[in-house]
């Protein structure tokens, strides 16, 4: 079985913790991968706030969004707070340049300007199509693609705008939304100390509550994830460009690892 080491991922694992069990990792042997470290800088990578307000009226802040940069071009528009779109134009981006449109979740503080920087495309040269990608719907909110619907649908509150998501009309570019499920089904994160090889008693396992996201450090090896229940799938971000990502080193075949659950422990740290 392969171990992974990406090395091109910024987020430590130490905060990491198990709050449903303790994984115990017992093995004789494992595989594994490894890259050449790249920088968010080397890379021409650069995270802009647009917002970090809440939803306040009194805070003297621009509600939630977030832009990446990538080589001088706004690329990735996460979250669309009141205010944002202000921001958005403030910052030089050109929404001609953004590729995808990211919410977190469709509360008014992060979501309320995606009709406004829609009406603003009208006044640029975008003619490729985008992709909004939240969540799909729980027992109080709408999924993302009803909530674009109820916005900007035929029928929503700025039908007006409708051209932009219904994929037959003849606008310039057209908008569609992605739901992306969140299954509350639990899985194992297996990763092992930053170095050359990773040893077997270096390695360590934490179960996810199954609400989850997981970044890994730079250097740190790691399996692919594990779930409880088959026909699970995994939103991955990875890094783009040229060469190779990680790379993987293996363990005999005749080597297997055991995880074994310990309820009401929690471990802290890689």
């Amino acid at each position: 079985m392969p171990i992974i080491n990406t090395e091109t991922r910024f987020i430590s694992l130490k905060s990491l913790v198990s709050h449903a069990a303790t994984m115990l990792l017992l093995t004789t042997g494992f595989s594994a991968h490894s890259a050449p470290t790249q920088s968010c800088a080397q890379q021409a990578v650069t995270l802009q706030v647009l917002g970090s307000g809440g939803p306040e009226l009194n805070d003297d802040r621009v509600s939630s969004s977030y832009l990446i940069w990538h080589k001088n071009k706004a690329r990735i528009l996460i979250d669309a707070g009141p205010g944002s779109s202000v921001n958005f134009g403030a910052s030089g981006a050109d929404f001609t340049d953004v590729q995808a449109v990211l919410l977190t979740h469709l509360h008014v503080d992060h979501s309320a300007d995606l009709p406004a920087y829609v009406k603003g495309s009208y006044f640029t040269q975008r003619n490729e199509e985008i992709t909004v990608y939240g969540p799909s719907a729980n027992a109080l909110m709408p999924s993302t693609s009803d909530y674009l619907a109820s916005l900007m649908g035929n029928e929503g509150a700025f039908a007006y705008l409708s051209d932009y998501t219904d994929a037959s009309s003849q606008a310039d570019y057209h908008i569609k939304a992605q739901n992306i499920p969140l299954t509350p089904i639990k899985f194992v994160v297996v990763v092992g100390k930053a170095g050359d090889h990773p040893q077997p008693e270096d390695l360590r396992a934490f179960e996810s509550n199954g609400y989850q996201g997981i970044n890994y450090h730079q250097g740190v090896w790691h399996m692919p994830l594990v779930a409880d229940e088959t026909g699970l799938c995994f939103l991955v971000v990875d890094r783009g460009g040229d060469g190779d990502n990680c790379d993987e080193e293996g363990y005999p075949d005749d080597q297997r690892i055991m995880i074994v659950r310990q309820p009401n422990q929690v471990n802290q740290s890689v």
